[in-house]
């Protein structure tokens, strides 16, 4: 494993450390450096998740003292351990992960307990950078992974001490994702909608940053409270606090079915804080969309939720089933979904919908 230097300057043993000036002894003979194994997810989810870290992926450990708030911005402040596939002896799956310490890492021998376990704190940035807020444009390579955070937390009672300390990581944030199978035409005779049609997707007036509760108290494994704070979640559509969030767009090639019906599919995602959607999510999602009608530009597609309950909720994924309104030019939802986030995607058809009679 490819060692870095880590430098820990000592206001670390002032700031965060869960070390002490009172060392516990320990046999010269024994291995006292912590070692860490990793899941993501619990049952189902975690089975998905066997393959969601790749060598060279990072973590970040903060053990408090006294209760004190994690900083995983500040080096210094906390430990980085690093994934390494050649350290694992599972076999292929290479689950659960197993870390190594960037440099020094945690001793056993200098860890401050409670006074019945040790308390870890943990995150991992999949985009490799602190996160403060997460990208307004994630069509963009690489941004909707940076936009992912995942967290952990930790109590290893003081009887298993010495022991491989497992880590169960949660995504902090909530996804939303729309799969859309288009049919295509070349002109009007054809069909509404010409090849690359649908241009772009983007969630209206989100808010982008979030806070971590460290007052609550979790279960042992538990995904910490993330989402916005209070006042930013009582502002209004037009603050500067919130902005248009791009969605990262995937199109496949024009297919053909067993009809002979030639269609495109398309995957919209975006990632967010959880928070509240203004006017009960009926602002909430807008598609740019080309029509075989001539003009040059994009018609403008607003999802409008019916009477459905749309929610974002962390540790979540939103999937849509919608249909378009050629005539007001609304995305009407068929079903949504609310589930634990995982593999699990949901097809959906992009259709006309024939418009009602007029009185």
């Amino acid at each position: 494993m490819n060692k870095l230097k880590y430098i820990i300057p000592i206001g670390f043993l002032l700031f965060g450390a869960c070390t002490s000036p009172e060392e516990v002894a320990v046999p010269d003979s024994e291995d006292s450096s912590v070692q860490f194994r990793v899941t993501v997810g619990e049952g189902e989810n975690a089975l998905y998740e066997s393959e969601y870290f790749k060598e060279g992926d990072e973590i970040r450990i903060f053990c408090p003292v006294n209760y004190s708030t994690p900083n995983f911005k500040d080096e210094g402040s906390f430990y980085t351990y690093e994934y390494t596939s050649k350290d694992d002896t599972l076999g292929a799956a290479n689950y659960p992960f197993k870390f190594s310490a960037v440099g020094k890492g945690f001793d056993w021998r200098t860890l401050t307990p409670t006074a019945i376990y040790f308390p870890f704190e943990a995150m991992h940035f999949p985009g490799k950078e602190y996160l403060e807020e997460v990208p307004e444009d994630q069509d963009e390579e690489g941004a909707l992974e940076k936009a992912d955070m995942l967290i952990a937390y930790r109590r290893q009672l003081l009887s298993e001490r010495g022991k491989r300390v497992p880590l169960t990581f949660h995504h902090a944030f909530a996804m939303v994702q729309v799969k859309v199978k288009l049919p295509v035409g070349d002109n009007p005779a054809e069909g509404p909608f010409p090849p690359e049609a649908v241009q772009s997707a983007y969630l209206r007036s989100m808010l982008r940053a979030y806070e971590v509760s460290y007052s609550e108290v979790i279960d042992n494994d538990g995904r910490r409270t993330v989402r916005v704070s209070d006042a930013d979640d009582k502002t209004e559509a037009g603050s500067d606090r919130r902005k248009n969030v791009i969605m990262r767009r995937t199109v496949s090639p024009v297919k053909t079915d067993d009809t002979g019906a030639r269609y495109q599919e398309y995957l919209f995602q975006a990632i967010v804080p959880e928070q509240s959607l203004l006017n009960e999510g009926k602002d909430f999602l807008y598609f740019n969309v080309k029509r075989n009608d001539g003009n040059e530009g994009t018609t403008l597609y607003k999802f409008v939720p019916n009477k459905a309950e749309i929610s974002l909720k962390a540790g979540h994924r939103l999937n849509l089933s919608l249909a378009i309104d050629a005539v007001t030019h609304e995305v009407v939802v068929l079903t949504a979904i609310l589930e634990p986030w995982s593999k699990a995607e949901v097809g959906m058809e992009l259709v006309p919908v024939k418009p009602k009679t007029q009185p």
